[in-house]
């Protein structure tokens, strides 16, 4: 089992992965009376994405588990955790993205909608600064803040 390589057409693979689960700020929850149905329910979601449960611990305060994923998926795409396109024009606007063509590769490599992204942006921009403070957006942009 450790050591099974899947198989496409013309390719091998043998992607496993190790994902902690925290609940908030690390409270104890997890007690005997929900070790089993959270393992339940983790199994039944595993099973749909056709990822394999290869060891998994349940803690007190934490979850271990050592997935084999197909290489479709992405961890963060198994996980189902993706930031909103809110979140992410946020950090366009602070520089963390990078400027025109760069910043489009980068946001469709993420598997972000480049435009819908933009969009978000200039919502945000045109809702929280008015044109008399354009040059003072300028100089933030220019200074990195």
């Amino acid at each position: 089992m450790a050591n099974k390589h899947n198989s496409l057409s013309h390719t091998k693979w043998l992607c496993k992965n190790h994902i902690i689960f925290t609940p908030k700020y690390r409270r104890k929850v997890i007690l005997n009376q929900y070790k089993r149905s959270i393992g339940k329910i983790l199994t039944k979601l595993c099973k749909y994405k056709g990822v394999e449960i290869i060891e998994g611990h349940l803690m007190v305060d934490h979850v271990h588990m050592l997935v084999s994923t197909p290489p479709k998926y992405s961890v963060s795409n198994f996980m189902g955790y993706k930031k909103t396109i809110e979140e992410i024009a946020r950090e366009v606007i602070s520089g963390a993205w990078g400027n025109g063509e760069d910043r489009v590769n980068r946001l469709t490599n993420a598997g972000y909608n480049a435009s819908a992204v933009q969009e978000v942006v200039n919502r945000l921009l045109n809702g929280n600064y008015t044109s008399n403070n354009l040059d003072e957006i300028v100089q933030e942009v220019i200074q990195g803040k």
